[in-house]
């Protein structure tokens, strides 16, 4: 076969296979009905979704207006419910006043027979109207009733008006005990100024004046001497009669003076247990049968009396016992404040190793017996712990007794000491809390000055051995 032929044959070949793939001019004509179809298809869509969007649009309007002239609606008609109990409510005022004015006006109508009271009944009437001023908001007070109540402050005694202005910024109270002053003039007693000392130092936080929140301390608040002097010549009443007199002298009336003061019988230590006006002691005195009693008849009563003297007396004996022993030693304590380590930190009070009857000790003074938040109750004590901070190798019996030193910076503090026993060996080196003898008051006292100072008691019993 030639070279030609072949060539041809190719040719062939390469038509027929592109008359395969190649479209003929139906195919072109149904392809472009489609393609119009579609285009048709998806502009109708495009019109339905528009026609959706302006019905939404058009439906929110339409509510738009609806709620809006319901609550147009709405406002009108409370407007108009307003309106009417306003109008209400001032014709009845009106006519209330009118009542009035008329009815204390009768008699002079009663009277003259003129028709001059009745205008002025009828002027007045208006007046008083005129006066009040309903603006639908407040109500403006009239004149009179302004000059009625500065003519009440003039009628009020002096202790009313001088009361709140010297009281205590704290209690509100005129108080009886000394007055202190903040840097800038806020009277506070002695006892809230203490309390609010103590709760600042509780709550570990600066001292401030409630008034103007300064810096406030025992140093830089001031006594006023002025003020307390004023407050005992104001004049107060009797707990027990209406007698008035200054309350610098009311507390020598109430217990020497005056004859309602509560009193007992003469022969109360032979048991009458009568009490009574002062004034009815005298009668009561004639009629008592106590004196008349014989000796048998009065033996408990003498018994029971003689079980207290005697309780005194052991009480004494063996407080001089103790001073006349050798194995005994005092030291003059001064306790700082410390915190614990817990999440809340307690205050505690802790003094510094000091050496006695040949042993260093150490006392710690806790408040309210570690309760958490001391500074939240107005009741407060302290208790002390006697520590043994040295080894030993026996037991020791010991005593011991808090008192006030001669170095105290509280000279007005009082209390009665207690004596405590405890014996101290290898595995007891901590005597349990010991509560002092003092109030609420006087514990406060304390927690507000800037150190505790106390002497400190410490005796060795002496074995039978040895005696």
């Amino acid at each position: 076969m030639s070279l030609t032929q072949t060539s041809t044959t190719r040719n062939l070949k390469q038509i027929s296979i592109n008359s395969l793939f190649l479209p003929t001019k139906k195919d072109k004509q149904q392809l472009s009905i489609i393609d119009d179809v579609e285009t048709d298809n998806i502009q109708s869509l495009q019109k339905t979704t528009d026609l959706k969007t302006n019905n939404t649009t058009s439906i929110k309007l339409l509510n738009g207006q609806r709620l809006s002239q319901h609550e147009q609606k709405q406002d009108s008609s409370i407007v108009k419910q307003l309106n009417s109990i306003q109008n209400i409510w001032w014709g009845s005022v009106e006519t209330l006043i009118a009542e009035v004015l008329r009815s204390s006006l009768s008699n002079m109508i009663e009277s003259n027979g003129s028709t001059k009271a009745d205008e002025a009944v009828s002027d007045s009437v208006e007046t008083t109207i005129s006066l009040v001023n309903f603006t639908g908001n407040d109500i403006e007070e009239p004149p009179l009733k302004k000059l009625r109540t500065i003519a009440d402050d003039r009628s009020r005694s002096l202790e009313d008006r001088i009361r709140p202005i010297l009281s205590c910024c704290i209690c509100l109270d005129l108080s009886t005990l000394s007055l202190f002053q903040c840097p800038n003039g806020h009277l506070m007693c002695s006892a809230c100024l203490h309390h609010l000392i103590a709760d600042c130092m509780l709550k570990d936080q600066e001292n401030a004046c409630p008034n103007c929140r300064c810096k406030i301390s025992k140093m830089n608040c001031t006594r006023n001497l002025a003020v307390e002097k004023i407050i005992s010549e104001l004049p107060t009443t009797c707990a027990y009669c209406t007698h008035t007199c200054p309350r610098g002298e009311i507390k020598y009336h109430e217990s020497e003076t005056c004859p309602e003061r509560p009193t007992v019988c003469e022969y109360s230590l032979l048991g009458c247990d009568w009490v009574g006006p002062s004034r009815c002691l005298t009668s009561h005195v004639t009629t008592c049968e106590y004196p008349k009693k014989t000796g048998q008849q009065l033996l408990d009563t003498i018994r029971i009396r003689k079980q207290e003297y005697d309780a005194e007396k052991t009480y004494l004996e063996t407080a001089l016992d103790l001073l006349l022993t050798h194995e005994i030693d005092a030291n003059d304590i001064s306790l700082t404040p410390m915190h614990t380590d817990d999440f809340s930190a307690k205050l505690y009070f802790e003094t510094s190793p000091f050496k006695a009857l040949e042993c260093e000790w150490k006392l710690r003074v806790c408040i309210n017996d570690h309760t958490s938040h001391p500074h939240t109750t107005s009741t407060r004590w302290l208790s002390y712990q006697l520590v043994l901070a040295s080894n030993i190798s026996e037991t020791i019996k010991l005593k011991f007794f808090i008192s006030k030193g001669p170095y105290s910076n509280l000279p007005a503090l009082k209390f009665q000491p207690i004596i405590s026993h405890f014996e101290f060996n290898e595995n007891n080196t901590e005597t349990e809390y010991v509560n002092l003898p003092i109030s609420s008051q006087e514990c406060n006292q304390i927690l507000s000055s800037s150190s505790m100072k106390f002497r400190f008691w410490i005796i060795r019993e002496m074995s039978t051995a040895s005696l």
